[in-house]
């Protein structure tokens, strides 16, 4: 899952996650995340921006977390959020990961490759 108010940012995600061959479940902004969590099953790993209209990624994490569901769903936050005082509070609220950007795109899918395949080998949806 792709959650993502930057639409140049989105394409470039989904195109790199597809050509893995995951499945890409993409949100706009937070309100359409908070709703797809709350009516669907749990994804393999969410790939976040803090920084989003409606609902804040913050915020979001804390209802995964909270939810029984999505509680061990790997997180990665991929924010323009820089300060320490940021990464330290998405990492607090639950966050397994944190990248700014701009940002690698070769290590930004390492790091989902590692978080999607340690939380469920099976599955590849992102």
């Amino acid at each position: 899952m792709i959650v993502e108010s930057d639409e140049h940012v989105m394409s470039l995600l989904e195109f790199m996650l597809e050509r893995q061959g995951y499945e890409i479940v993409a949100c706009a902004d937070g309100r359409q995340a908070n709703e797809y969590i709350e009516s669907s099953p749990a994804v393999s790993v969410v790939v976040l921006e803090l920084v989003l209209p409606y609902t804040d990624g913050f915020s979001l994490i804390r209802k995964m977390r909270d939810s029984e569901d999505w509680h061990n769903v790997p997180i990665i936050v991929l924010s323009t959020r820089k300060l320490e005082s940021d990464i330290v509070r998405g990492l607090d609220a639950g966050a397994n990961d944190y990248v700014t950007k701009p940002y690698s795109p070769r290590e930004l899918m390492a790091r989902i490759r590692r978080h999607a395949s340690a939380a469920q080998p099976a599955e590849t949806d992102a």
